[in-house]
């Protein structure tokens, strides 16, 4: 696998339905779209769907970290609105904008319940903008 740039790997090796020494008969690809922390999100070519790919636990069964959004334009949507919301989550009302852009990502059905990769990421704009505030 690359460091740099998109790469394609088996979905059923890396999220540990399949061990590398088995069959090794790929029936799709996912594709590294970005990483978040060590996290790697993988678009999965048979599906569209966007998943977290922990490298951490490819090797022994639990290299999938769950669902991170149920399409590549629903995340890049979810992302657009994080960024939208930048100067005000930075801003001097954090906690409000976050407790808006939160209730805004639940309705996009991509909130902390429906999404692994959200909970992470809230908790840290919490800690870096909102708890401050308090």
């Amino acid at each position: 696998m690359s460091s740099k740039g998109m790469w394609e790997a088996d979905p059923d090796e890396l999220f540990g339905r399949r061990t590398p020494d088995e069959d090794p008969t790929q029936v799709h690809f996912s594709y590294c779209i970005g990483t978040f922390h060590q996290l790697h999100l993988m678009v999965d070519g048979a599906t569209g769907a966007v998943q977290i790919y922990d490298p951490d636990g490819w090797d022994h069964a639990a290299g999938y970290g769950g669902p991170a959004a149920p399409s590549l334009p629903a995340l890049v949507g979810a992302l657009g609105l994080l960024a939208r919301y930048e100067e005000r989550l930075t801003g001097t009302d954090a906690a409000a904008a976050l407790a808006e852009f939160t209730a805004l990502l639940e309705r996009l059905g991509q909130g902390p319940d429906e999404s692994d990769l959200w909970p992470d990421l809230l908790e840290e704009l919490r800690e870096e903008y909102a708890d401050g505030e308090e």
